[in-house]
């Protein structure tokens, strides 16, 4: 893969497994409006914010606020903490930085969340900008959160790759009109995609 000018990186199930604290949030989140919860179920709902699962599952806007608030218990408690790197992200991030390259992480997971990840894992000075939910008014799949990056970073479209492993993160990049690739890590090899990070890193 060719060498770009800048990387930017979703964060959830791209750079760290979070599937546990999905899957803890899913199991109190759903039931609160009777629809069960099986752990078969997360792989349909994966790379789907909770506003689209609720659309997906329920839908009825009457029971959107027990929803909400069943999901903001666990979202306000450390269940994030859970989150663990992929075996492959530490070593790519240092390699691509190794080559000059702009570091950025363009979420939908609040800021402080992932940079008390980052930090407890030695890598939250990699990046020279961290974008989450807080930080635009529209998310993924709308492009606002990788303009909002660029337009910080002083970045043109042709120098940004980002990183994804969902729809709303192709989506996002098409929308911005900027490179992108999807990790899949049990899929393997495509078209703009990749079965690990270090398949993006230049000349691996």
């Amino acid at each position: 893969m060719r060498q770009y000018g800048a990387y930017l990186f979703d964060f959830d199930n791209t750079l760290y497994d979070t599937s546990g604290s999905m899957r803890a949030i899913l199991r109190r989140g759903l039931p609160a409006i009777g629809v069960d919860f099986k752990d078969s179920d997360f792989d349909d709902l994966i790379g789907m914010d909770l506003e689209q699962i609720f659309e997906a599952k329920c839908g009825d806007p009457s029971k959107a606020k027990a929803y909400t608030d069943a999901c903001l218990s666990v979202l306000e408690s450390s269940a994030y903490l859970s989150g663990a790197l992929f075996e492959d992200t530490a070593e790519a991030l240092r390699e691509l930085r190794a080559t000059g390259a702009v570091m950025a992480v363009v979420s939908g997971k609040q800021v402080y969340k992932i940079e008390n990840l980052l930090e407890r894992d030695g890598l939250l000075s990699i990046f020279d900008a961290i974008i989450g939910h807080e930080s635009t008014a529209r998310h993924k799949p709308h492009p606002d959160p990788i303009l909002r990056c660029m337009h910080i970073l002083r970045l043109s479209k042709g120098d940004v790759l980002y990183v994804g492993d969902s729809p709303n993160d192709i989506g996002a990049a098409e929308a911005a009109g900027v490179d992108y690739v999807v990790v899949d890590r049990h899929g393997g090899e495509g078209d703009r995609r990749v079965d690990s990070l270090r398949r993006i890193v230049p000349g691996r």
